[in-house]
């Protein structure tokens, strides 16, 4: 493998690009250092292993316009050892927001959140920064404490999360990365959503269907499973029939309120029954034309 580029991508960190994957060696923290900043406190793979991510304690400093990393020891994925060399890359102006990139429950009151880069160690432990949107039936929740690294937050809660059948929502606000620029609107948002294991939260809407209403959704099902929809019309005759596999991503069934031929039902008072395994529930529908 040779190096391919260099450059920086936030105040703290840049990206080596090689022409070939690499094994372990492209990922130990002493194969890796700049003048000034010594070694990184992180090293991680991404493109394949043709890429890896370094992040130092210290940000670069812009009277540093040119700093050279010495690559020691690396290997290719077949353990081809590649040439020592020392390159040059050129400080670049972060201008680029931060944004959610994932998150993670760690526990019933703990959640984790991981940003895009390293964020301010202010703003991140700011309580005022993390808006709680619940379920009203969840009951009052608050933020206790909040611990922050590198790129990530762990929040805690003060009462554990409980399945209520609706998701839970935590927004972020005003946290900057080391250059001060805030958070991405837009992805600044987390959905929490806890395993559903039964059809006892099932929410049916618009119930009735108005005119102006093409479909109803069957929503807040299990969140794994294969279940299936049947429709019925006020005589008992079944007119639409529906299978899916359900995930925690996409938990609901919609109906067109068409029946199996494709064509529009009538108005009147329709029952849907869902089955999941040996579980069923039932209920009814108006629909007004």
């Amino acid at each position: 493998p040779v190096l391919d580029s260099i450059k920086m991508i936030s105040l703290n960190s840049i990206r080596l690009d090689f022409t070939q994957s690499l094994n372990q060696t492209g990922v130990y923290l002493t194969n890796y250092k700049i003048d000034d900043y010594e070694y990184p406190e992180s090293a991680v793979f991404s493109n394949n292993e043709k890429s890896v991510l370094l992040t130092f304690n210290q940000i670069f400093e812009e009277s540093d316009s040119l700093n050279s990393v010495e690559i020691r020891n690396l290997e290719g994925f077949y353990n081809t050892p590649m040439s020592d060399a020392t390159k040059v890359f050129r400080f670049e102006e972060d201008i680029k927001r931060p944004a959610i990139e994932t998150y993670s429950l760690l526990s019933d009151k703990q959640v984790r959140i991981t940003f895009s880069e390293h964020i301010d160690s202010t703003s991140a432990t700011n309580l005022e920064n993390y808006l709680i949107l619940f379920p009203e039936q969840a009951g009052e929740y608050e933020i206790v404490t909040i611990l922050h690294t590198n790129n990530v937050v762990e929040i805690e809660l003060s009462n554990p999360l409980i399945n209520v059948g609706e998701p839970y929502f935590i927004k972020v606000v005003n946290i900057k990365d080391l250059a001060g620029n805030y958070i991405l609107p837009g992805k600044n948002l987390i959905k929490i959503m806890l395993p559903i294991t039964n059809l006892e939260n099932i929410q049916v809407y618009p119930n009735p269907a108005l005119p102006k209403d093409e479909k109803i959704k069957f929503d807040y099902l299990p969140t794994s499973g294969d279940a299936t929809l049947v429709i019925y019309n006020f005589a008992g005759e079944p007119v639409r029939r529906k299978s899916k596999t359900l995930s925690v991503k996409d938990n609901h069934i919609e109906w067109n309120l068409k029946n199996d031929s494709g064509k529009k039902v009538a108005s009147g008072i329709y029952f849907y029954l869902i089955k999941l395994n040996k579980e069923i529930s039932k209920g009814k529908i108006a629909i007004i034309r």
